[in-house]
């Protein structure tokens, strides 16, 4: 990539690399990949490369625990998304809703995340995208869960191995079926 300058797709390649990581919770290997592809990508001036790994950085901070250190990152990432919507936009819309979801979830506040759960959940059946609907199913089944809501924590919990199941992601199922358990 950077023998030829095509440094867009070196940092969506960086930035694509560290999902393997991100699926192991291998965290600060996934963030420091994320930060590298998204600083090359601030280089290059080209938003559809900055807008993933930007994301990805959010779900990483939301899964630590640690909303707090991404508010900022959080609008930059979402209006970035909004200004490049023919790129990839339908895809950030719904993961941009899993991360609504995730750090309402990391603030402890279930309802929130119940509620930005479901958007995401209605937007990947919409255009089949197990992955994150399977995603949007596990959080939205921990937060009901928090909220003592047991029977629909349950159902959903099933539904997400059994959408898990159906991407053969070993990884997304074993987090399905964590929450499940």
């Amino acid at each position: 990539g950077r023998k030829y300058g095509v440094m867009p797709l070196l940092a969506g390649a960086i930035s694509m690399s560290a999902g393997y990581l991100f699926s192991l919770e291998d965290y600060e290997t996934a963030e420091g990949i994320q930060l590298e592809a998204r600083d090359l990508a601030l280089s290059a001036n080209f938003a559809p490369s900055i807008v993933s790994p930007s994301i990805d950085l959010l779900l990483i901070a939301a899964r630590r625990g640690d909303p707090g250190s991404v508010e900022t990152l959080f609008n930059e990432t979402v209006e970035a998304s909004k200004k490049n919507p023919g790129w990839h936009g339908w895809l950030w819309e719904l993961r941009v809703s899993q991360v609504r979801a995730e750090l309402a979830f990391a603030r402890a506040d279930w309802e929130g995340a119940i509620a930005a759960a479901t958007v995401g959940i209605d937007q990947c059946r919409r255009c089949s995208r197990l992955k994150y609907e399977a995603l949007g199913l596990i959080t939205r089944a921990q937060a009901l869960w928090r909220s003592n809501r047991a029977t629909e924590a349950m159902a959903d919990a099933r539904q997400a191995v059994e959408v898990a199941r159906v991407t053969r992601d070993p990884a997304l199922l074993l987090r399905a079926s964590d929450t499940l358990l």
